[in-house]
């Protein structure tokens, strides 16, 4: 296990990220890649790849189930396609521009909530700043003031699980 300013790095990380690289270089390969621990690959052009091999590496360190693989392609600077993989409930979420969001392919919409405040929020901070005094202000004011604040360390479950079926 390595470390990066307050994250850990696993071998799982690498290990992932080299078969995802693999995978889109063989598939696409004149395609950039700008991946969370390779940094980026290839030149510059309208098609980028997003990785971030596992989202919740800390997590996944310790034993906590709550971490996802995210991919995201890019057109012209454009979000086109994501997909969020969730190894330990064996989810697929997809989502393509114009064609909407699937979790194994049954389609997922975000839910309504009227009223905001009774509502879970997710909260999500860099390492940097979780002692800044505004950060904790903010922090504090979100959790009296909704039903729930999840800090699952993970961004990407949060979005995920703020969706619904059809």
């Amino acid at each position: 296990m390595e470390l990066k300013f307050g994250d850990v790095v696993t071998e799982v990380d690498h290990m992932a990220e080299e078969i995802i690289i693999k995978q889109i270089q063989a598939a696409f390969p004149t395609h950039q890649i700008h991946s969370e621990e390779a940094g980026v690959i290839g030149l510059q052009n309208d098609w980028l790849w997003l990785v971030d091999p596992l989202d919740g590496t800390n997590n996944f360190a310790i034993g906590l189930p709550v971490f996802t693989t995210s991919i995201t392609l890019m057109y012209k600077r454009i979000p086109v396609l994501g997909v969020v993989y969730e190894p330990m409930t064996d989810r697929l979420f997809v989502s393509v521009i114009g064609e909407g969001t699937y979790c194994n392919d049954k389609p997922i919409q975000v839910k309504s909530k009227p009223n905001l405040f009774k509502g879970n929020i997710g909260w999500i901070q860099g390492h940097k700043v979780q002692n800044d005094p505004r950060a904790v202000k903010l922090r504090q004011f979100i959790d009296v003031r909704f039903k729930r604040m999840m800090r699952l360390w993970a961004p990407t479950p949060h979005v995920c699980w703020g969706v619904s079926k059809e």
